[in-house]
Formats: structure tokens, sequence, C-alpha cells
């Protein structure tokens, strides 16, 4: 007779393991879990299967102090669902755990593969930084998985409370005339992970100019918040976005353009509070998340 105990081997995630980037057929993934509280819990089996409802086939099993595990050596493009159960020392076991899924994108997938999870532009925003915006037709959460050589193992922040379609983050530290490889890693709220081709991007000795839009017109300038009007930005790009940041670098407004290419700005931060005097900086991106315009203003309260 079986003990279930359905609930309690619940993953915690799947993430994809640094994939050796000149390994461009296969891909890793490495489950982890939470333990069975149970003491006399002696191990577990992980099953895998390519339908998320059915035809799982266990794949191996690992002891009761193994909290991942690596399945290493498969096919790109296909989407592999993971379950698990515990066993005891009476060889009773639990029931499912949730299931969990990983697919990584091959880099000459068709656009009804790839836009599953795709990287849709990347611009240099210092000497070090480079700044990748991402896209998937879900909402998400995630991050890119970059480096320099041939182990991705280095990662931009999670994006863990912002389930949305569109991504950006920002890549730093990086080394001027060096060659970066970079991939989005996004989950859904079913714990389905969707990793994006690999792209390229190279740090340049100086930061490119962003292409001139000179329509564009920013007013009042210098601008003040508190004056009950609001700065007009028009001249944009439809459907690209607006970002403005502080002097210091930190983003305190995002606003995607609607059509007709005008954004009228109240003046406040993330939080919803007027911004203080100072330069702040304006970036507008196309569509495609290509930096078209960086231009200062001045807050004057």
């Amino acid at each position: 007779m079986e003990k279930t105990t359905a609930g309690i081997c619940t993953f915690l995630l799947l993430i994809v393991l640094s994939i050796n980037v000149s390994s461009q057929e296969t891909a890793d993934y490495l489950v982890n879990w939470e333990p069975n509280p149970e003491p006399d819990i002696t191990g577990y089996v992980i099953y895998r299967s390519l339908d998320r409802g059915a035809g799982f086939t266990a794949i191996d099993s690992v002891d009761n102090n193994t909290f991942e595990y690596l399945d290493e050596g498969l096919e790109k493009g296909t989407r592999y669902y993971y379950r698990l159960i515990a066993k005891n020392t009476s060889g009773e076991r639990s029931g499912f755990s949730n299931p969990v899924s990983g697919m990584t994108i091959p880099a000459d997938a068709a656009p009804s593969l790839s836009d599953s999870c795709k990287i849709t532009g990347k611009s240099q925003t210092s000497l070090s930084s480079f700044r990748i915006n991402w896209e998937t037709p879900v909402a998400t959460t995630g991050f890119i998985q970059y480096d320099s050589d041939a182990v991705l193992d280095s990662m931009s922040s999670f994006d863990e409370t912002d389930w949305t379609t569109s991504h950006s983050n920002q890549l730093e530290n990086l080394v001027v005339r060096k060659t970066y490889y970079a991939r989005a890693a996004a989950y859904d709220q079913y714990d389905n992970l969707t990793i994006s081709a690999r792209d390229t991007l190279t740090v340049a000795e100086e930061v490119p100019a962003p292409v001139s839009s000179p329509q564009l017109n920013i007013y009042p300038v210098p601008y003040s918040p508190f004056k009950g009007v609001s700065m007009t930005m028009n001249g944009l790009p439809s459907n690209g976005a607006v970002r403005i940041f502080n002097s210091n670098g930190m983003e305190i407004h995002k606003e995607t353009i609607p059509a007709g290419g005008e954004i009228n700005w109240d003046g406040t931060n993330h939080n919803g509070s007027k911004v203080m005097s100072g330069v702040y900086y304006v970036i507008v991106e196309d569509s495609g998340g290509e930096v078209t315009e960086k231009r200062p203003v001045m807050i004057v309260n």
C-alpha cells in the first residue's frame, strides 16, 4: 500500500546549469527540491516526461541527503518535464511532486519556437555595462546568464518580483574589448523554464552614440514636478519605451510609448513620489529595445 504524501516533495525551482557554449546541440538541467520532512525518508526517485500530464518514467534515484539532480545531454528545442517521489524505510512512496520543466532554444530555431523567449535588444550603457532587453509571450520572471568564456557562469540580478512579458537587465563589471555570450532564462508562474538562444555582445572602448532623433521634443525644461504640470515628450518611437535615470544611474521611471509617440510624465518615481532637483537622463528605446536617444534634463523645484 503506497503512503501518499503528495505536496511535501515540492520543487523549489528548476535552474539551468552552466552550459559549455561549444556544445550547441545539447542542454543540461539541474533540478532542485525541498526535502521531505519525514524522519524515515531513504531517498528520492526522479521522473521525466515530454508531457506535463502523463508519460513520466523514472530516470534515476538519489539518497535522502541529496536534493538536486543533474540531467545531462538533452536535446535543445524540446521541453522536458520533471517530477519526483520520496521513499521511506518501509518501502512506501509518496505521491508525485508538482511538475516543472525546462527547454533551451537552439540558435537555428524557427520563429515559432525562438519567440517563446528571445533577446530583443542590447545596448552598451557605459564602458563596463550593457543593458539587455528580452521578451516572452506569457508573463515571466528571470535573469540574463552570461560570460566571456566557454561556461556561462555569471548572471544578472534575478527579476523575481516582476511578472511581465518584457524584461530589461543590466550587466555590470564587463571588460573593454571582450566579447561576451548572453542568453535569457525565463520562468513562468508554473515553474516552467525557457532559455533563449545564445547572443553575443562586444564591449567597445567608447560608448556608442545612439541614433539621433531630432524630432524628439521635451518641454518644459527646466521642469518642476511641484508646479502641477507634466513634462511632455513627443516625437517618440511608437511601442518603444522611455526610461528616466537619476545622476547615480538608478532608474526612477519607465513607461511604454503609445501610438502617437507622446508621453506626459508627472515627475514621480517608481514609488509615486515627486523627484528632487538635479540632472536626470531620458533614455529612449525603440520597439526592438535599441537605444535611439539619450538626453539630460534639469529638474528644478
